[in-house]
């Protein structure tokens, strides 16, 4: 075998290995991000709210805990409610901030990490972000509702 065959076989050596490598790990890969009206329709909660704190949940997981400013969809709760999500890239999570506000487009989560019913979850994949100037996601939504105080939070303000 010449000079020449024998670097065609090890090229074609090589190009056969790279074919059959396992592919690198990657983040999670968000292929259909939804536009807004698919995101309105499909989400079980719509609210705004800023991030108090975030805390570990099952592996792969982190709550968020969010104090709520305002609300368009499902039942709200009090002032606050904790969201499951991924705890990093790989799982797909959001990426909350302590001390910042976002949208969150979520889903009750049954199973979802552990979580119940009772539960909301969002990812990365779907439309959750930190608000902005100019968001057209808040203009889209309208004016942020907001709930009425409960007797409780009245009597304590006027304490």
């Amino acid at each position: 075998m010449g000079p020449s065959s024998r670097a065609f076989a090890a090229l074609a050596t090589a190009a056969l290995l790279v074919s059959f490598a396992p592919g690198r790990a990657t983040a999670c890969s968000c292929t259909n991000i939804p536009d807004f009206a698919r995101a309105f329709a499909e989400s079980d909660v719509i609210l705004l709210g800023e991030v108090t704190g975030i805390r570990p949940a099952q592996p792969g997981a982190v709550w968020a805990t969010l104090r709520i400013v305002g609300w368009w969809k499902g039942a709200p709760p009090n002032t606050m409610i904790d969201v499951l999500t991924g705890e990093n890239d790989g799982n797909c999570g959001v990426h909350f901030t302590v001390g910042t506000q976002y949208i969150v487009y979520a889903f009750h989560a049954p199973s979802m990490y552990g979580g119940t019913a009772a539960d909301i979850w969002t990812h990365s994949c779907w439309r959750t972000h930190e608000t902005y100037p100019e968001d057209p996601d808040l203009a889209a939504l309208g004016p942020v509702p907001v709930s009425p105080a409960s007797w409780g939070a009245l009597k304590i303000s006027y304490r």
